[in-house]
């Protein structure tokens, strides 16, 4: 320690930006400091230095007397440089210990309290984007990354609140951090300990727990009725109808007040979003003020469809007293037509008009085929967004009747395939449930109702992480096995004097924590005091009771109330605060000081700034996470995905449509900390990347199966092979660059798919590129898509298949393969020479198509008679084969669907035709008398007609005429009009049966 007159200015900027103490021990360097200052400075001139100066002095002479050796936290020799400067990242000044780690000085940065950046780990030349110092607005200010211990990095990821199934809102966050992950331990190097964590103790899980247990309770006591599970002539199955009846009208009666309500809440939002807002609102406000707009039209859209599902129910129900087919019958004609004010035409088969199922299944058809039509226009038109604008919202706008549509049809189906009680509760599950919870939800008081509940979806997530591909954490912790901990932790800060305990729950004093030199929203530095709607994001549902000393203040521990799990601690019966079982578990696990923190953009605040206050006031360091993640937003229509918005996919529907390598790509594909739309043209444009790696893979494959020794081997072609082996050179500089700066994974993907894009050309310019080249490219490719994740999804335990021959799955099956593909490759050339080609061919594709494609083999035929295979998984080429037989059989619905109506619109003319001249006016009742021709005379009212109509009627007759002469050449004689007529009607019925038979 040295000994040196202290300057007040000096040691105010210097104590602005460092922890007061190590941990709450003081060292000699504090009886040092007291020593030279002698009195408490003026708070208005050196706030930082009286702060310090108060809190030091609060220790007892004997507390003073044993104070521990000074460590760095507080050397002298630094009073005279001055924090660095807002764009300083190299600072060789003094460094700051906390715990057992060592940091270089603080830095502030765009308004972020001080960042210490680590000292004594290894640099690689990494850069990365840390909320801790980012910009306004989210903009990018790069950190080197350096882990705070040699190569080791403490990872934390904010798991689910397993309270649902997850959706594809979280595959973004998961699947990012998945690959950044990755990126870090297998391509740097660096040794991760990844720890995530479940949160099974949540205002969320206890309200879906509670309402699902209501409603189960509650369906117990409905009437009940018989359900034979027997299908009827018309399709549904039969049941007791006065029993259903009565069940359905208890629903209802129990949820008419919480319908007119609810009603009423969103109109009065509704008139508050229309009010302008002043001219003098700051633009972040407008644009959050916007961003909510627009979210309470899409649940006020969600209510409206809730309400027309019930509204129809209940006048199917009402109508169908002696038929129910005609309460279904008559809703369907109403849909129908409402589909037609909306440009949707539908034609229901006259005959069939009686056949319920069969209005449900045309409906539905038409309707989505429309979604279809609307939804491949929208992705042309967003090749050029700007320009197309106007058409754009035009189309979105229209999606939304079709859809409200379509979910009043599900509602119908419902009621007819199962029963009225069963699509009432479907419909409005969530209605009931509050309305439930609200009256009964302080009965519900067993733990296993909520555990079990969180087991289910905690369950589901991890079957989805491991379909996705996610790579496991090292550590999985769960927050109801903490709790006793969580007790510990919280107690120490409240024994730290940071936090005070109201009413049975424990609260963070902000102002206590930032009066002893702490800094209080780190992420979020200048958003101000904490507003109604983040405190109640910060507090959940069912939020925490008693009387907070600061607005900012957030709980901690929560008294349970009635109907919430609880466990005994020193401030009564609660349960842990959101927040702070991170805190708990990462400490626990990780230590004190975490290299890097990761989760949603949505958690920065209040979560992660709240984890970040009550780890320090825990510690009392200056700096509980060294680098934190933010993964951008996934946005669908424009709005954030989640479940209160009900505009999710679940990410099992979305594997569903998509392979979990499409999804990967598609993340790949975009920056990670950005927001993104998921569409069909970002899903769509990973599919054609996946083709460009897949196509390029086989093709190397290809040339490599050639006997290339008995050739010239070495680069024969040398201009050829020299540019294209140093552009692979420059490919991999290129990759590591981008790795670099910040995980650019869509500038890794661009640049991989350049260098398949000149070894095309060079194949297609007919270059003898040399095949060593070719695989050491093809081998480098597949190392960085390994890398990401994407060449295998899931890591693998054990010796690859084949044991210790070294060789792969397809260097094993290629001689069985080849012979395979050899031997189709003859049969096919018979067959072409004209020997039963038809079914020699039909025989080469069911060997292709299911033989093959069943033992995971892709095929495909080439210009040069030679087929070409590569090894997949067997469940995507069965899909592909799938979606190609759906694709032949649509158009071949379609042709078949345009000849019916051709050959219906020929028969009509035909029957027409077939009228005798002297009976062609006498159809109708237009006219009164005819003449011996059966020729018009008079009209319907025995009146002369006039010559112009009567010149009009000799036109007509001359134009039957005409188109009878025809329909008597045609049929071969005027006396067999009548069996030609027979037979194109048996002809068209055929075709209708085909069709029939083929939908």
């Amino acid at each position: 320690m040295t000994s040196k007159t202290l300057s007040l200015a000096e040691f105010e900027n210097f104590i602005s930006s460092r922890t007061y103490v190590d941990g709450h021990k003081p060292t000699t360097a504090d009886t040092f400091v007291l020593s030279q200052l002698g009195v408490k400075p003026s708070k208005e001139k050196f706030p930082h230095t009286a702060r310090y100066y108060e809190h030091i002095s609060k220790f007892s002479a004997w507390e003073s007397s044993n104070f521990t050796p000074a460590t760095v936290s507080l050397q002298l020799t630094g009073l005279s440089s001055s924090v660095a400067s807002n764009n300083s990242s190299k600072n060789d000044g003094p460094l700051v210990q906390m715990g057992s780690n060592v940091f270089e000085e603080g830095v502030r940065k765009n308004k972020h309290p001080p960042w210490f950046k680590p000292k004594n780990g290894v640099d690689l030349g990494l850069l990365v984007h840390n909320t801790l110092t980012e910009a306004s607005g989210g903009k990018q200010e790069l950190e080197p990354f350096i882990p705070a211990n040699g190569r080791r990095v403490l990872w934390y990821t904010c798991g689910p609140t397993v309270y649902d199934s997850c959706h594809m809102g979280h595959a973004r966050a998961y699947l990012t951090f998945d690959i950044l992950r990755r990126i870090t331990e297998d391509y740097f190097g660096y040794e991760v300990l990844y720890q995530i964590n479940i949160t099974d103790i949540d205002d969320k899980i206890i309200l879906r727990a509670r309402r699902n247990k209501l409603i189960e309770l509650y369906c117990d006591k409905l009437p009940v009725f018989e359900d034979k599970n027997e299908s009827n002539e018309g399709g549904r199955n039969p049941y007791s109808y006065e029993k259903d009846k009565n069940a359905f009208k208890t629903i209802l009666n129990d949820l008419k007040q919480v319908i007119v309500v609810k009603e009423e809440k969103m109109k009065k939002k509704t008139i508050e979003f229309e009010k302008p807002l002043p001219e003098s609102t700051p633009s972040r406000e407008k644009e959050d003020f916007e961003t909510k707009k627009k979210e309470h039209k899409l649940k006020s859209a969600r209510f409206l469809t809730t309400k027309k599902r019930i509204d129809l129910l209940t006048k199917v129900q009402e109508n169908s007293e002696n038929d129910v087919n005609k309460g279904f019958q008559a809703a369907l004609e109403q849909l129908k037509k409402e589909s037609g004010s909306l440009g949707v035409s539908v034609e229901f088969d006259n005959s069939k008009k009686d056949d319920v199922l069969y209005l449900i299944e045309t409906l539905n058809k038409t309707l989505n085929e429309k979604i279809v039509q609307i939804q491949t226009e929208l992705e042309t038109l967003q090749e050029d967004q700007d320009k197309n604008k106007e058409r754009i919202e035009l189309l979105e706008n229209s999606l939304g009747p079709v859809d409200q549509i379509l979910t009043a049809i599900s509602s119908l189906t419902d009621a007819f395939k199962n029963s009225f009680k069963f699509a009432l509760l479907k419909a409005a599950k969530d209605e009931l449930g509050e309305k439930l919870d609200d009256e009964l939800g302080h009965t519900i008081t067993d733990h296993n109702v909520f555990n079990s509940h969180a087991r289910k979806y905690e369950k589901e997530y991890v079957e989805d992480m491991e379909r996705l591909g996610v790579r496991e954490p090292s550590v999985l912790t769960r927050v109801t096995e903490y709790v006793d901990k969580i007790i510990a932790y919280i107690q120490k800060i409240v024994d730290n004097g940071f936090a005070y305990e109201t009413a049975g729950n424990v609260y963070l004093d902000t102002e206590a924590f930032k009066s002893s030199g702490h800094h209080y929203k780190k992420l979020k530095p200048s958003s101000g005091d904490t507003n109604e709607d983040e405190m109640a994001e910060s507090e959940g549902s069912l939020g925490a009771a008693g009387v907070k000393k600061h607005k900012n203040d957030f709980a901690l521990w929560k008294s349970s109330k009635r109907g919430e799990p609880e466990w005994e601690s020193p401030w009564g019966k609660g349960r842990p605060g959101w927040h702070i079982e991170c805190s708990v578990v990462a400490s626990d696990i990780l230590g004190e000081n975490i290299d890097v923190h990761a989760g949603g953009v949505d958690l920065k605040f209040p979560h992660h700034d709240n984890e970040l206050a009550q780890s320090e006031a825990h510690t009392g360091h200056h700096q509980w996470v060294n680098y934190f993640y933010h993964a951008g937003h996934l946005h669908i229509k424009g709005l954030k995905m989640s479940k209160s918005l009900k505009n999710f996919i679940t990410i099992r529907q979305a594997l569903q449509e998509h392979t979990a390598r499409q999804l990967r790509l598609m993340f790949l594909l975009q920056s990670w900390d950005k927001p993104m739309n998921y569409s069909d043209q970002t899903v769509d444009d990973a599919k054609k990347k996946e083709s460009t790696f897949k196509n390029y893979f086989s093709a190397v494959e290809s040339a490599l199966r050639q006997p290339w020794l008995e050739d010239t081997v070495g680069w024969v072609d040398r201009e050829e092979n020299e540019k294209l082996s140093n552009f692979g050179f420059e490919i991999q500089s290129r990759v590591h660059k981008a790795f670099c700066t910040n995980f650019d994974t869509p500038a890794v993907i661009t640049a991989l798919c350049e260098l398949i894009s000149e070894t095309n050309k060079a194949f297609n310019r007919n270059a003898k590129i040399a095949p060593l080249t070719l695989r050491q490219h093809a081998t480098y490719i597949t190392r960085i898509l390994r890398v990401l994740g994407v060449v295998t999804g899931a890591d693998d335990i054990g010796f690859p298949a084949g044991g210790d021959s070294g060789g792969d799955v397809k260097k094993l099956v290629r001689p069985y393969v080849d012979a395979a593909v050899q031997f189709r490759d003859s049969i096919r050339a018979l067959a072409l020479k004209g020997v039963d080609s038809a079914s020699i061919l039909k025989l080469c594709d069911e060997f292709r198509d299911v033989g093959l494609v069943n033992a995971g083999v892709r095929v495909g035929d080439t210009e040069n008679g030679k087929s070409e295979w590569d090894l997949d998984d067997p469940k995507v080429l069965q899909k592909e084969i799938n979606d190609k037989r759906r694709k032949q059989q649509e158009a071949q619905l379609n042709k078949l669907s345009n000849t019916i109506k051709r050959k219906a619109a020929e028969l009509a003319k035909i029957k027409e035709g077939a009228i005798e001249v002297s009976q062609l006016f006498k159809q109708d009742n237009e006219f009164s008398e005819y003449d011996n021709e059966g020729f018009p005379t008079k009209d319907k009212n025995g009146e002369e007609l006039s010559k112009g109509v009567t010149k009009k009627l000799k036109k007509q007759v001359e134009a039957h005429w005409k188109l009878r002469e025809q329909l008597i050449e045609k049929a071969g004689g005027e006396d067999k009009i009548s069996s030609y007529l027979k037979s194109l009607e048996d002809e068209l019925s055929e075709l209708e049966k085909q069709l029939e038979a083929k939908n």
